[in-house]
């Protein structure tokens, strides 16, 4: 299966490297090949080059007849105006994926860093990249320490290809977490969550699993890549999916009312526990917050972080799950038994 890229810029930037770096030029059928795109999309390309007066990109013969295109000269491919805050956002968003469960984009994004550099003009381009990473350097990033699961990048780059061009996969050896057994099933890959956990977002074809279900990256040991492709039902996003979660656990949906005591309804005010949310100002001075959405156990780990100054209203089951955790906290906090 073709390899699919991803943006019209990212095409146009790798079109001038390469008509530039090749000295005898490319043909059509060489040009189609290293942006894995059709005839129709090259040549638009190549008229947008035409019409630049910083680029002189000729179309000639070779010696067997075949006609090539090739850029003379040695001007910097594209003049591309990036700011100082641009390049840093960049920047920090490598070292950022550097570090979590999607640490497979950064490959991407070092490759776009290195283009804009060639693309940026003038001797300013220096003085600008290293302003760059001193406001990236002020981000004052911190690389959590904590757990992270471990994802096979080459797992996430297949079921990123069959997400893009709409392929049936099949996981093989996927590690169940309930039994801690391992199978495989052949899914319709829909798109990704990713938050403490990574889960790809698919339906199942399997007929005792439902339909669209989540299943957990770590626990792909193996993708094949089939030939069959599919299309997602009329009207389903990932958008509204998630919708119905307080985090990425999939649960029926159900109506949460939180209050927030005074001393902390102004923080709470400036958070978005979810995009459903409603909010108001007591007259005692307390936030009443209102959303539907599932995901019960996830909220009562966040709401652990709030300690005495929010109070579960609704549903009585979020009460349950919190008593649960508690339960644990104090079992934990025990220490080991005797026996141990």
């Amino acid at each position: 299966m073709a390899q699919p890229r991803y943006a019209p810029a990212d095409r146009l930037l790798t079109l001038v490297l390469a008509l530039q770096s090749s000295r005898v030029g490319l043909s059509m059928a060489e040009l189609k090949e290293l942006l894995d795109v059709e005839r129709r999309t090259v040549e638009r390309l190549l008229a947008s080059l035409r019409g630049r007066g910083d680029l002189d990109l000729r179309r000639e013969d070779d010696r067997g007849g075949t006609k090539v295109w090739r850029i003379l000269g040695n001007t910097r491919p594209l003049a591309l105006d990036v700011t100082a805050d641009e390049l840093a956002a960049l920047h920090v968003a490598i070292r950022q994926v550097t570090h979590a469960s999607t640490r497979i984009h950064a490959g991407a994004l070092r490759s776009l860093a290195a283009k804009l550099g060639v693309a940026m003009q003038g001797p300013s381009a220096a003085v600008l990249e290293n302003n760059a990473m001193d406001l990236a350097a002020a981000e004052g990033l911190v690389v959590r320490p904590g757990p992270r699961e471990h994802i096979d990048p080459k797992v996430l780059s297949d079921l990123r290809r069959a997400v893009l061009t709409s392929h049936k996969v099949r996981l093989e050896d996927y590690r169940y977490r309930g039994s801690g057994k391992t199978g495989y099933v052949t899914v319709r890959p829909y798109g990704f969550q990713h938050g403490t956990r990574s889960y790809l977002i698919a339906h199942s074809e399997n007929e005792k699993a439902g339909a669209v279900r989540r299943f957990a990256l770590a626990n792909v040991q193996a993708v094949t890549l089939l030939d069959e492709t599919f299309g997602k039902p009329r009207g389903w996003s990932l958008e509204k999916f998630a919708r119905q979660s307080f985090g990425v656990r999939v649960e029926k949906p159900v109506n949460v009312e939180w209050r927030f005591s005074p001393r902390v309804a102004d923080e709470a005010s400036r958070w978005v526990f979810h995009p459903t949310q409603k909010t108001h100002l007591a007259r005692d001075g307390s936030l009443v917050l209102r959303f539907r959405a599932g995901g019960l156990r996830e909220m009562a780990w966040h709401l652990v972080t709030w300690g005495e100054d929010v109070e579960v209203v609704k549903p009585s089951r979020l009460r349950d799950e919190l008593a649960q955790l508690s339960a644990v906290a104090a079992r934990l906090s025990r220490g080991p038994s005797r026996g141990a």
